[in-house]
């Protein structure tokens, strides 16, 4: 056995190993051109390595096939939610939250739940996200979560792992709003046309006239919204 192949057997020396052996392929046409003898002896150790390189390829391509795998078993087994809120303001100083909308899934089942207005409270936004591991969100470290926060005291994020999917999109060249980032992945809604300021009109015209038709408008959006973050979270593979 060469010292070379046993350098190679050595963990802390093979991706060392492996590269030389590549670099030494490279200037293998040099040497065949200039005929130069200098460098013969590193010939002659580049010319052995050709079944090492493959199974090290071999490996490297299970093993980032299997953090593959692993990453989607994993996004299927997660107890996580999808959680979406809408509110009469951008501010909590002079706004109100009107809707609540959050998705369960424990990777086979999904369950959707939507608070409206009075139901909204503390101690039920905590009972139906106890189990869960992860929340996902969409600009929610900066909207969502202080606003629940201001308004009902509770910091969803104690007991549980927050993922702020906007910035997952910004790591893949995806920004703007949560529907701008929808139409550049073709992901497409019921309920296209509506947006914030249409959310709080839709609001202020059911407590004014009490037109449950505008209520139920006003629960789709936000259910689009909600359902759209696990979409999102799919094509981004997170």
């Amino acid at each position: 056995m060469s010292i070379l192949h046993r350098l190679e057997n050595l963990k802390p020396f093979g991706p060392l190993i492996l590269w030389f052996r590549v670099v030494c392929q490279m200037i293998t046409p040099i040497q065949k051109k200039q005929n130069y003898r200098g460098f013969s002896w590193i010939y002659r150790l580049a010319a052995s390595g050709g079944q090492k390189r493959e199974k090290w390829r071999h490996k490297t391509k299970n093993f980032l096939d299997s953090l593959a795998m692993t990453g989607a078993i994993m996004r299927q087994v997660e107890n996580c939610a999808y959680l979406d809120i809408e509110t009469t303001s951008l501010s909590p100083a002079d706004g109100e939250l009107t809707v609540v909308g959050v998705y369960l899934h424990n990777g086979s089942e999904g369950k959707m739940v939507q608070l409206v207005g009075g139901e909204i409270s503390d101690v039920r936004l905590d009972e139906i996200t106890e189990n869960i591991q992860t929340l996902y969100t969409y600009n929610g470290a900066r909207f969502d979560l202080p606003y629940i926060k201001a308004k009902l005291g509770l910091d969803l994020t104690q007991r549980r792992v927050h993922r702020d999917l906007m910035y997952d999109c910004w790591r893949n060249n995806l920004y703007g709003g949560l529907k701008a980032v929808e139409r550049q992945l073709g992901i497409r809604r019921q309920t296209a046309g509506i947006d914030g300021r249409m959310a709080v009109r839709l609001w202020w015209d059911y407590q004014r006239c009490g037109d449950v038709t505008l209520l139920e408008i006003l629960l789709k959006y936000n259910r689009e919204d909600v359902l759209s973050l696990k979409m999102l979270r799919n094509k981004l593979r997170v």
